[in-house]
């Protein structure tokens, strides 16, 4: 998908159309599994705003010329109000909006001040970490382990007419501790504290060109 304008100029969507198309499915796996206590969870806004971003990433896909306008809104400079004590002396301020922004971090606009700050550090951090608890059934061991996963980094490549191209790279690690008796072996370990191949992944997603 080529753009005109600035921002991205063009979007390559790698892999398959159903690996896109199974994001959605996942996600409603997810979100079918987590419906008993979604009550204390209250994660539907995060559901409904994912399940749309899912299914454009799909289309895109399929059509991407179809898909230009909802990436042009990808992020967006705006602007929004502070106010002074007691709602008094009103002035406006550089702020960010666009699908990103409500994707990532849960708001409809993110002010710039706010951004520097690192007041969204968390929400715009390229990966997640879960903590539990893997059982080793046959063996009958178990320990604490956290699932690392999100976007590891990204590969810059040069084209002819001088644009740039950014990859993306995906992965993820189950991160044990060092003599864990889930490990094999310490030999087989690894002194970051992953669990060693068998236990990390990495894939890439789509390639996005700017000027």
């Amino acid at each position: 998908m080529v753009m005109c304008g600035c921002g991205i100029r063009g979007l390559e969507m790698l892999g398959t159309e159903q690996d896109w198309a199974v994001l959605g499915q996942k996600l409603q796996v997810l979100r079918s599994l987590l419906a008993p206590i979604e009550g204390c969870l209250r994660l539907k806004p995060f559901f409904d705003t994912a399940a749309e971003v899912f299914a454009n990433l799909h289309r895109t896909y399929v059509d991407g010329a179809a898909m230009r306008k909802w990436w042009a809104d990808v992020l967006l400079k705006s602007s929004a109000y502070e106010y002074g004590p007691s709602g008094m002396r009103r002035h406006e301020v550089e702020a960010y909006n666009g699908w990103l922004v409500q994707f990532l971090a849960g708001t409809e606009k993110i002010k710039a001040n706010d951004l520097r700050a690192g007041r969204y550090a968390e929400q715009l951090s390229t990966l997640s970490a879960c903590p539990m608890k893997v059982v080793d059934a046959i063996n009958k061991v178990s320990d604490n382990a956290t699932l690392i996963a999100g976007v590891l980094g990204y590969t810059v490549h040069g084209t002819a007419n001088d644009a740039v191209t950014l990859r993306p790279a995906h992965g993820w690690c189950m991160m044990l501790p060092p003599e864990s008796p889930l490990r094999r072996s310490h030999a087989e370990g690894r002194s970051d504290g992953c669990a060693g191949p068998a236990t990390s992944g990495a894939g890439e997603g789509a390639a996005t060109e700017g000027a």
